[in-house]
């Protein structure tokens, strides 16, 4: 190598001058130049040993000698080289997800594909799903749920603290049970919260199956207790279940499945509307057996909206709509303390001190309040003026005690959870998922608007509790785990 390096012409301190014109005999043809021909060949290779590694050039002891005859022929198929392969890497974790530009390759830009649309086609399709990124939270949601929660437990113990002294001998009776109902919903909010939509998409069946069967057990003499003329909980230890609260998240768990798995075949009428309403109805039947004909309305509603959602045909809907006026109907004039309530509905002032006593009281609370309310702990209606001042009327006393505003502000609250749930709903790659967090959003805000309609006046008495804040067990837990179902799909979703 050193003695090639010695022969070769160095350049020197000066560039060289330019080398004459070698003669040429033969006729001149214009525009060829000396080595024209050598340009159209390809730059040579380097030659490389065994293991790929650069031959020195030269015929020296680095060089490998003089190259042996016969090099540049035709290479030979089937000719096999035993040699170090190396292995690929494996992939790094997936980015957090986002907006991502074209691909650059070396044939120029090239667009990403565009990401593959849900199943379904309704108001909840169409919309571009983002990739599942790092899982985290939503601080909204908690905190307006925690709000609720804080404000609940106040105002248990303060609408009940006299009528509990009163009634029971206890004080604190209502308000240890409301907090033991509160413990409860928040473990199960934090369970729920932990698992993925494919556990809830394998347990929605059998979770379906286990309200009915706890509603059928209702009905049974001596399991399900009757409290005020309905037959609507089971006795288990010290605790008073409600399986309709159960019933509830297990309608929408099952049309969240499946309308999902059924996909385009939800436009046909006998696929995507019979069935999910003959399920439905079952279970509005027997909850109409309780009686209970709140939550079956709530029930109905929950159907309608879904189905809409899933992308079943408006016309469509428009059947079973009409198929079940006469029920309701039936079932709203077929008892007459219902009759009474639709009377004390349109008139309260018909009968003040009698069906309309309890309509009366709320409105009387809510104008004793004016904008700012009386103070907290200042009302007059929960001295056993306003029955069921902490159970289904507790947004009553907080009209009165806090005012219009601190009557917005809760209604901002559900406003909140309304807003991050349509949020999660839409941003879910997931059919199933995204059903099921527009489900529970609407079964939680449906039923606090429910609620606040009838303290107002807007809608006839309902035995529907305010999510958060009324006092009930089994409403409290049901209601804390679909905000757990809820933080789940959040999570997911990004």
């Amino acid at each position: 190598m050193r003695r090639a390096a010695r022969r070769r012409r160095r350049q020197g301190r000066q560039l060289r001058a330019a080398g004459g014109r070698r003669g040429r005999k033969g006729p001149r043809r214009p525009g060829l130049r000396r080595g024209a021909r050598r340009d159209r060949r390809g730059a040579p290779r380097a030659r490389r040993g065994r293991r790929g590694r650069p031959v020195a050039r030269g015929c020296g002891a680095g060089g490998g000698g003089p190259r042996p005859a016969g090099r540049r022929r035709a290479a030979r198929a089937r000719l096999l080289e035993l040699r170090h392969v190396r292995g690929l890497r494996r992939p790094r974790p997936r980015l957090p997800g986002g907006d991502r530009g074209p691909r650059v390759t070396g044939a120029g830009t090239v667009p990403r594909p565009a990401p593959q649309a849900p199943v379904f086609r309704g108001p909840l399709a169409g919309q571009r799903p983002r990739v599942v990124g790092r899982l985290r939270g939503d601080p909204w949601l908690v905190a307006a749920v925690a709000t609720l929660l804080g404000l609940g437990i106040v105002m248990v113990f303060n609408v009940s603290y006299f009528y509990g002294r009163e009634r029971l001998g206890d004080s604190l009776y209502f308000f240890r049970r409301h907090l033991l109902a509160v413990a409860l919903g928040t473990a199960a909010c934090v369970v729920a919260s932990r698992l993925s939509s494919e556990t809830y998409r394998r347990a929605a069946y059998p979770l379906l199956g286990a309200s009915v069967l706890a509603l059928v057990l209702v009905l049974v003499p001596g399991i399900g207790l009757v409290r005020g003329g309905a037959r609507r909980w089971l006795h288990l230890g010290p605790l008073s279940l409600q399986p309709s609260e159960a019933a509830k998240v297990a309608l929408v768990l099952y049309l969240a499945r499946s309308l999902s798995k059924k996909g385009e075949r939800v436009h046909d009428f006998v696929v995507g509307v019979v069935p999910h309403c003959l399920v439905v109805g079952f279970v509005a039947g027997l909850l109409l057996l309780e009686p209970d004909f709140g939550t079956a309305a709530l029930a109905a509603a929950l159907l309608f909206l879904m189905l809409f959602a899933g992308g079943v045909r408006a016309r469509h809907l428009a059947v079973p709509v009409i198929a079940a006026l006469p029920l309701v109907v039936y079932e709203a004039t077929g008892a007459g303390y219902r009759v009474k309530r639709l009377l004390a509905f349109v008139n309260p002032w018909h009968d003040p001190r009698g069906i309309g006593f309890q309509l009366m009281q709320s409105f009387i609370a809510f104008g004793s309040g004016r904008l700012w309310g009386v103070g907290l702990g200042e009302s007059r209606q929960k001295m056993f003026y306003l029955p069921e001042a902490h159970t289904d009327f507790i947004f009553s006393v907080i009209g009165e005690e806090l005012g219009l505003a601190g009557a917005l502000v809760v209604l901002g609250l559900f406003g909140v959870i309304a807003a991050r749930g349509l949020r999660t709903a839409l941003r879910h790659p997931d059919p199933f998922a995204s059903l099921a967090a527009f489900g529970v959003t609407v079964s939680l805000v449906l039923q606090a608007l429910v609620n606040a309609g009838v303290v107002l006046g807007c809608l006839p008495t309902k035995g529907l509790a305010l999510p958060f804040l009324s006092y009930g067990g089994s409403a409290m837990i049901a209601a804390l785990a679909q905000v757990g179902v809820l933080l789940a799909l959040v999570r997911e979703a990004g």
